[in-house]
């Protein structure tokens, strides 16, 4: 019998991300997914938190008759592992996360949110063959710089 895996997308994300990971591993994991409320078209909840999306993975389980799995969680869906072992260890087995920040405050979070946009800004000028000096959005240009 394979052992259990939840994969956790993160913010913004939904389990359609995770696609080509789940094609690695379900030879060696029963695989499980959900998407978070207001994400992938899952309705909006009255709460948006991490406690929120912890409510809804232990739903999950409890749905599917699942005492206790093993997590990947990417970003966000790392926190809400995180917070669910803190809170119900007895319900995992193991944690694995991937781009979940350690440490945050208003000033990394706004590191982030610049290079998110940039590598929005970046992503969308290379798809549309576009440089600094054609581009609208050149203003942006320049601005893209890896957090320290």
């Amino acid at each position: 019998m394979k052992p259990p895996l939840l994969l956790l997308h993160g913010a913004i994300g939904s389990k359609e991300q995770f696609v080509p990971l789940v094609q690695l591993l379900q030879n060696d994991f029963e695989i499980h997914q959900l998407n978070f409320s207001g994400h992938g078209g899952a309705p909006m909840s009255e709460h948006f938190s991490i406690e929120q999306f912890a409510q809804e993975v232990l739903n999950y389980l409890n749905e599917h008759k699942i005492e206790c799995i093993n997590i990947f969680g990417y970003s966000m869906g790392g926190y809400v592992a995180l917070w669910l072992a803190l809170h119900h260890p007895d319900r995992i087995v193991k944690i694995y996360t991937f781009a979940t920040k350690w440490r945050w405050s208003p000033s990394i979070a706004q590191k982030e949110t610049c290079v998110c946009h940039n590598y929005i800004f970046l992503y969308a000028s290379t798809s549309l063959g576009a440089d600094c000096e054609t581009n609208p959005a050149k203003r942006f240009c320049g601005k893209f710089r890896f957090p320290r």
